[in-house]
């Protein structure tokens, strides 16, 4: 049994056309896949930008507030007071308790 050229021809088109449909499907599937991985590192990259930048400026803060202490004896002897309870000679210090 022959088969005509016609309908040779139009079963290779036909499955010409279903392979070209499932390598599409294929690579879309691909495509999405990736696509979401992206989006996902997108998301994280965005979270640890804005962590970076509150390190940042964390520490530029307490560059500065080191800095202060440092230089600042004014500055050095009230935190001192506040923090650590220090007085001068003859104070007396009164401490209230919170309710």
């Amino acid at each position: 049994m022959r088969l005509s050229p016609k309908f040779m021809h139009q079963f290779l088109t036909g499955f010409l056309a279903v392979g070209l449909v499932a390598v599409v499907a294929v690579f879309s599937l691909l495509l999405l896949r990736t696509w979401r991985e992206y989006s996902v590192h997108q998301t994280r990259e965005t979270a640890l930008q804005q962590s970076l930048e509150r390190a940042q400026a964390e520490s530029a803060y307490k560059k500065a507030y080191l800095n202060k202490l440092l230089t600042d004896s004014t500055f050095f002897e009230r935190v001192a007071r506040e923090r650590l309870g220090y007085s001068r000679e003859n104070e007396i210090i009164i401490r209230f308790e919170d309710e």
